[in-house]
């Protein structure tokens, strides 16, 4: 069904999120000066806004398919 594969895209979205958070966290306060840890931080930062976007966007969705299967219930 569309919105179980909705759903499980969002919860990874989601999980992939936590893990890049998690990862500029842990090497934030390593290479704070490093212009390459700039640089990288910019990536994950993108990345991160992707994400991010792509989460809203399933989410709509999922609230949309919600929204339609419950109007095809009730007209059954």
């Amino acid at each position: 069904m569309e919105l179980d594969r909705l759903g499980k895209e969002v919860a990874d979205l989601k999980k992939s999120n936590g893990e890049l958070r998690a990862t500029i966290a842990a090497f934030e306060d390593k290479f704070l000066d490093s212009d390459a840890f700039s640089n990288f931080l910019g990536v994950v930062g993108s990345t991160l806004s992707t994400h991010t976007s792509a989460i809203n966007e399933l989410t709509k969705l999922v609230g949309q398919s919600m929204i339609l299967e419950g109007w095809r219930l009730s007209t059954d």
